[in-house]
């Protein structure tokens, strides 16, 4: 998960808050030995990173609120820190400056 912010600590912290707090968050790195564990021949792997930039915050603002909040709510951040983090998510959009980016992993193999 890629965002585009004021203030790189924080919001490292809340990235990562939120990628721990994703069922499974390590699968895209486990999938490729699951599938060689599993005996699948032929096994690829492919991407895919939709980046969301330059969307206002009617678009975006439901994604970043939902981001913030597993930081929020396991006390990784004060609430004035949400607020603070929240704040320059919101002028970001408002000002046609917002970036996110995350990267889909897809895993194809044959058995026999």
């Amino acid at each position: 998960l890629v965002i585009d912010a004021l203030d790189q600590e924080l919001t490292r912290t809340v990235v990562r808050s939120f990628c721990d707090n994703v069922l499974n968050g390590w699968i895209g790195r486990q999938l490729f030995g699951l599938f060689k564990e599993a005996g699948l021949n032929d096994i690829r792997v492919s991407t895919q990173s939709p980046v969301m930039a330059g969307i206002p915050w009617q678009g975006i603002g439901w994604l970043i609120e939902q981001i913030v909040e597993p930081a929020s709510l396991t006390g990784a951040i004060s609430s004035e820190q949400r607020e603070e983090w929240l704040a320059d998510q919101q002028k970001r959009a408002d000002s046609g400056m917002s970036f996110l980016s995350f990267t889909q992993y897809r895993v194809f193999g044959t058995k026999g």
